[in-house]
């Protein structure tokens, strides 16, 4: 996390198993939670790209950065290819970039050489930070019991330690603690093994995943393509499973592997960890019986990463899987495959392409392939813009580098992103340049991202490489499209003999940039002195600015490189020389915290008292910063303590800062403690606010105004209560603070101090004579306050000393009130008083009883009560507190009101009954209990609407089957003339439907629409619901009052099932509706294209319609 804070970009690295992917993502999530950055998970540097924004801060987490099992060249390419966007995007310091790596996979040379110009920390997770026997422990304590971690503890340090191998101990109970510790790949053959011959579709589904690459997709089993599926029958042949089934069975077993072998995400299925994908791997790439379908039928991933020709007796991996000599020309006909597939530039990408014997092996393949099949193959581009020729230019495959061209490959690379010099000299492929040289390159053309070939080996500090190209007549001041010269690019990149090497052959240390940026400004950035010491000694120009009006002097200064600025000084730079913003070198140096830098500047007469329009003078900035030798040297030197141009005050920054030290020194210097703020505000108002009593104690002895307000009227005393500063209140108090004065709100100090609940500020105001009782703009006393925050000892405190417990706010609430509407019962209790009126409602007619029943406080509501609350009250609405817990579903609220007194059959001003709200919100053990209460169920609301509507209408079959017990109207109807079956049909309810059907509902009834519930059902697109209706056939064509049939209403929605089934059911398909539209009209107005197939196969006229 520390380095985090510092670094741009850090690669925790460890073997397999070891936790990695965890603990970046769990760093990330702690950074996110701290520093409030957004998380992007990223898979590539593109995506990175893609997702960057400038004024953004994010950090990037990238799993397995350069491959997951063996180095992946296509991630390396993308990193090289990305570089320099990475390099200022990193440089700008917004983002994080938080990767993780395997061990044996980062310490490849191709790795560091790639990822060199982004890295800046690593953490070794298997030497440095490696788990201690005491952590081990620990780990293994989340997966096993204690009789087996105690076993564990004599072996800790004896083998590879990882928390996938405690899951694993933990899965398997006859696991014995050697093969634990030495070898649990032989644990989980054993159960293959055995697998294979006791459940040989699980043992199927398992090889499945190896050819899959770890992930198989859950459309597999629903939408299987035709390879899928051959590939499939081909396995299960080979295993003498039932084709017939196999899939089904398969996707059962899948289901029956989560949590051992796999994990499900969204719908995809995935190996359960990287170390358990090896075993697998492994384990399938051994057996002689599966070696043959792996190498045809494989994802091509899987065979350039983990497998290996027997021929080519090179090393590898643990698990890699090695073929043999009897399958070595499968494995050959497959890659040939492949490529003649357009996949040359993943089979460019196999592991044993650094070994020589299989290079040569590969050139033999690509032989086999027809010339002009070649020719279309290499000029293919990838998602980088890249084709064949660029990778293999980029790798240094010099033999196929040569066959390529041969095959007319273009040694220019027009249509690529980097041209093949670009690419091989950004990887310092010295014998590959050598070659396109040789075969006449264009030296000098820049590829699509504008760099030039010298460019690229001097960025990169391929010194072979930048000779080869200088002899052969590369241009050596050709700059790329943003004007940057090979010079630059080994300046930026601290290459001192390249830097050398260039200026030798002529280089131009004066030629800048497009944005004015030299040579020597990019030195001085990167704090290489001994290529400053040259550029100066060869006449760069020490005070030209770039763009933005930055000098190597500020430059230097700005990142603390005192030997380049003194370098600078003594051959002339400018010290004095400010940006139009007025930024001095002095000024830079004091924001940055260089002493001896600020020192050496005022030894050489720089300007003491220059300000800068944005951070004010070096000496304000010094202050705010803290920087307290800075300050003393500066105000040595004559820096003015008073100074004040533009706010920046230095005295209001130390005070700011709560820095007692450094605002001694500037009152010792005569600065003025009452000095003002664009505001008003002063050095005391900060001061109070940072919790320290010896700076709050200095200024007020040296004059401060304690009584001076700033803002909306804040005082200092304001300030401190806000704080929670109790001693900076006491010294306030103590000098003569004006207690009771309010800030244009009307806050008190006492009123802030409530709000913000800090109870002993509270007491020791209110002991100095306070005013308790003095209100906000809003008549929100302290004591309103506290009770909103819940302060329970401050509310005792003002209760105590006699504040007024009655008294209402602009919204006629007490602050009893609001601790009732809140649910604070001890709050409650202490401003309970007998001589309050309990009853007493807002200006919304709602009282305390009210407000705790509708949220369900029960603990209030029985103080209430029992205090004598008026149970039966009713709002401005006319809600009672029992109304308004059963709209909430708060039952034990409508029990304790019921049993107190509450009216049951009360109605609101809508007519709603407690039992209307019971059925509308499903809430059944409140029906129950007002129905043993005798409540009234055939009473209905404004709307018309009964018990049974709404019961209807929430869905709840319970509530529903109750009330028809009780012998409802099942054929009431609402105001609409709508049934409680309308409404089922029109929610969808389709066992409620039944249930009232069953109840002797009628189907015929229609409402003021004219629609029957079948009619509803078809808008809606119940089908379920419109099987139920049609059981009487007749009914199918009935039409509503616009003649629109139930098909008609079906076809304008697009309700296909619906459609079919009306159809099987008779529906007339030729009827029209009033404005002479037939169904098929209306499925074309609609453009419902499945619905008029189905119409025009059950015979549907087709004829023109009126305009």
């Amino acid at each position: 996390m520390k380095y985090l804070e510092t670094e741009h970009f850090v690669v925790v690295i460890g073997a397999s198993g070891m936790g990695k992917s965890a603990i970046i993502h769990h760093i990330a999530l702690q950074i996110c939670h701290i520093g409030g950055r957004n998380i992007i998970p990223c898979h590539s540097p593109q995506e990175v790209i893609n997702h960057y924004k400038k004024n953004e801060c994010s950090i990037f987490v990238i799993d397995d950065i350069c491959g997951k099992y063996a180095v992946s060249d296509v991630d390396i390419e993308n990193w090289i290819n990305n570089r320099n966007k990475l390099k200022m995007m990193v440089e700008k310091g917004k983002i994080k970039i938080l990767a993780s790596c395997r061990l044996e996979i980062f310490n490849e040379e191709k790795v560091q050489r790639s990822l060199k110009p982004f890295i800046s920390y690593s953490f070794d997770l298997s030497s440095k930070y490696k788990h201690s026997p005491s952590e081990k422990l620990a780990i293994a304590g989340k997966y096993m019991n204690s009789e087996d971690c105690n076993n564990l503890q004599d072996v800790l340090g004896s083998f590879a330690f990882s928390p996938l191998l405690c899951f694993l101990f933990s899965k398997y109970e006859n696991i014995t603690r050697h093969e634990f510790v030495n070898e649990p790949y032989n644990i989980f053959r054993s159960e293959w093994d055995e697998l294979k011959l006791v459940d040989p579709y699980k043992y199927c589904l398992l090889f499945m995943f190896v050819i899959s690459n770890g992930i198989i997709n859950d459309a597999l089993f629903n939408e299987a393509n035709e390879d899928e599926k051959n590939k499939l029958e081909n396995v299960c042949k080979s295993l003498k499973i039932e084709r017939s089934t196999a899939l089904s069975v398969i996707k059962d077993k899948l289901d029956f592997c989560v949590g051992t072998y796999v994990i499900k995400i969204g719908k995809m299925y995935k190996i359960i960890h990287d170390k358990m994908f090896d075993f697998l791997c492994y384990y399938f790439g051994k057996s002689e019986d599966m070696i043959s379908l792996l190498i045809k039928y494989a994802n091509i991933d899987v065979l350039i990463e983990r497998t290996q020709l027997q021929s080519s007796q090179a090393c590898h991996n643990r698990y890699t899987v090695v073929i043999g000599c009897k399958h070595k020309e499968e494995y050959i006909q497959r890659f040939q495959k492949d490529i003649q597939h357009d996949s040359l530039n993943i089979a460019l990408n196999n592991v044993q392409m650094k070994y020589q014997n299989y290079r040569e092996l590969f050139l033999r393949i690509l032989k086999r392939i027809s010339k002009n099949s070649i020719k279309k193959i290499i000029i293919k581009r990838d998602e980088n813009g890249n084709n064949a020729f660029i990778t293999v230019c980029s790798f240094g495959y010099d033999e196929i580098v040569l066959y390529f061209l041969t095959m007319g490959a273009d040694i220019n690379g027009k249509d690529t992103r980097l041209s093949p010099m670009t690419a091989a000299c950004g990887s310092g492929n010295c014998s590959t340049v050598a070659l396109l040289t040789k075969k006449g390159a264009n030296l000098n053309k820049a590829d699509k991202y504008g760099d030039t070939p010298l460019y690229v080996a001097c960025f990169e500090g391929y010194e072979n490489v930048t000779r080869l190209l200088i002899n052969a007549r590369a241009e050596i001041n050709k700059a790329t499209k943003l004007g940057v010269t090979p010079l630059f690019a080994a300046c930026t990149a601290g290459h001192t003999c390249l830097v050398n090497i260039l200026i030798e052959q002529g280089a131009d240390v004066n030629y800048d940039t497009k944005y004015g940026n030299t040579p020597l400004v990019a030195a001085c950035c990167g704090g290489f002195e001994s290529i400053v010491k040259i550029l100066v000694r060869e006449g760069s120009l020490v005070n030209k600015t770039l763009e933005n009006e930055e000098s190597p002097l500020l430059a230097a200064c700005q990142r603390g490189h005192e030997n380049i600025v003194r370098l600078l000084i003594e051959h002339g730079a400018a010290i004095n020389y400010a940006t139009k913003s007025g930024n001095t070198s002095l000024n830079v140096a004091c924001c940055g915290g260089y002493e001896s830098i600020v020192q050496l500047l005022i030894n050489k007469n720089a300007s003491i008292n220059t300000t800068n329009k944005i951070n004010g003078s070096p000496l304000y900035m010094s202050c705010l910063r803290g920087y307290r030798n800075i300050v003393q040297i500066l105000l040595e030197n004559g820096a003015k303590a008073n100074y004040s141009e533009n706010n920046y005050v230095p005295l209001h920054a130390a005070c700011f800062r709560g820095d007692y030290k450094i605002a001694k020194l500037l009152i010792a210097k005569q600065s003025e403690v009452n000095s003002l703020k664009g505001d008003g505000q002063t050095p005391l108002h900060a001061a109070v606010k940072c919790h320290n009593e010896k700076l709050v104690n200095l200024l007020v002895c040296n004059g401060a105004n304690i009584n001076s307000t700033y803002g909306c009227g804040f005082t200092s005393l304001y300030e401190a209560s806000i704080a929670g500063n109790l001693q900076a209140v006491k010294i306030l108090i103590e000098k003569g603070a004006f207690i009771n004065v309010a800030s244009d709100s009307g806050e008190t100090a006492l009123f802030v101090a409530c709000r913000e609940g800090h109870d002993e500020i509270s007491d020791f105001l209110v002991e100095n004579g306070a005013d308790l009782n003095k209100s906000n703009c809003y008549c929100n006393t302290p004591l309103h306050i506290a009770s909103v925050g819940r302060y329970e000892k401050i509310v005792k405190i003002l209760v105590k000393n006699n504040a007024d417990i009655n008294k209402s706010n602009n919204y006629n609430e007490t602050p009893f009130y609001i601790a009732c509407e809140k649910g604070f019962y001890e709050i409650a209790k202490i401003l309970m008083n007998k001589e309050m009126n309990i009853d007493e409602t807002t200006v919304y007619g709602w009282n305390a009883l009210y407000a705790a029943a509708s949220a369900g406080y029960n603990e209030v509501v029985e103080l209430l009560l029992g205090n004598g609350a008026n149970v039966n009250q009713y709002n401005t609405f006319g809600w009672t507190p029992l109304v308004a817990a059963c709209s909430e579903g708060h039952k034990d609220t409508v029990i304790l009101l019921v049993n107190n007194g509450a009216v049951i059959n009360i109605a609101n001003s809508k007519g709603e009954t407690p039992m209307h709200f019971a059925c509308l919100g499903g809430y059944s053990s409140i029906f129950q209990f007002l129905l043993k209460r005798g409540t009234v169920l055939n009473i209905p609301d404004a709307q018309g609407n009964y018990p049974l509507h709404n019961a209807c209408y929430s869905g709840d079959l319970e509530i529903v089957s109750l009330l028809l017990e009780e012998n409802v109207d099942v054929n009431c109807y609402d105001f609409m003339k709508n049934t409680p079956l309308h409404v089922a049909c029109d929610c969808g309810h389709d066992e409620i439907v039944q249930k009232l059907i069953e109840k002797h509902a009628s189907v015929k009834k229609v409402n003021i629409d004219a629609e029957t519930p079948l009619f509803v059902a078809c808008k809606g697109g119940y089908h379920q619901i419109v099987w139920i209706l049609l059981e009487d056939n007749f009914l199918v064509n009935v039409v509503n009052i616009s003649g629109w049939t139930p098909l008609c209403a079906a076809c304008k929605a697009g309700h296909y099932e619906t459609v079919k089934i009306l159809l099987e059911k008779g529906a007339d398909l030729n009827k029209a509706n009033c404005d002479e539209h037939t169904p098929f009209d209306i499925a074309t107005f609609n453009e419902h294209d499945k619905i008029l197939e189905l119409l025009q196969d059950k015979g549907v006229d087709m004829f023109d319609w009126p305009d």
